[in-house]
């Protein structure tokens, strides 16, 4: 068994924020959401740039 292969597809299909988290929704259905927190720049930035 080869330890690398791709079991799942892992491309992006939307990147989005809202007031709190940064979530990012993949091509096989899953969806990951982080705060922004761990982002300051973005957590500190204007509306527009993290509509983008």
């Amino acid at each position: 068994m080869n330890i690398s292969a791709r079991l799942t597809d892992e491309r992006v299909l939307d990147v989005h924020c809202d007031e709190h988290r940064l979530i990012v929704d993949l091509m096989d259905g899953r969806t990951i959401a982080v705060p922004l927190a761990w982002y300051p720049r973005l957590l500190h930035g204007a509306p527009a740039p993290k509509a983008a």
